[in-house]
């Protein structure tokens, strides 16, 4: 029991490190579609998601809100995968301002809540649907 729970916390820790390690050193958003590129963002995903799980107290949050919208966007991670782009590419400024000003940085903020309720919304909307539900996320039932 003691040794499941230091390996649990030896894989989070070595995955937060490797995670921050890989998003200090590649820009993951720039990298080509080679093999190589793939498997680094791969590696990143992987290891930023065992170190988000790992990190957040689950057993004392299941039924608080974030708890919720932790396992809704665990569940959705596909969708959210699939329409957040479509949403990104709706939102565009004429003039962008630089990002380290305080416009800029209130822009990003706006554009990230805006990005994230529009790809709820859409989420929501589209799993209405059972055809749609099949034909664009490739899932049968609602869960």
């Amino acid at each position: 029991h003691k040794l499941g729970e230091c390996l649990r916390d030896v894989t989070i820790a070595i995955s937060c490190v490797v995670y921050l390690i890989i998003i200090s050193r590649f820009n993951l958003y720039l990298g080509s579609d080679e093999v190589i590129h793939i498997l680094i963002r791969v590696i990143a995903s992987i290891c930023g998601c065992i170190a988000v799980l790992g990190l957040h107290p689950f057993e004392n949050a299941k039924e608080t809100r974030l708890g919720k919208s932790i396992k809704w966007i665990g569940v959705h991670s596909l969708e959210i995968y699939l329409v957040h782009g479509f949403v990104l590419s709706l939102i565009k400024l004429e003039d962008n301002p630089t990002f380290v000003s305080p416009l800029g940085i209130g822009i990003a903020f706006i554009n990230y809540i805006l990005t994230i309720a529009l790809s709820c919304v859409i989420i929501t909307l589209l799993n209405k649907n059972k055809l749609l539900r099949i034909v664009l996320f490739g899932k049968c039932d609602n869960k």
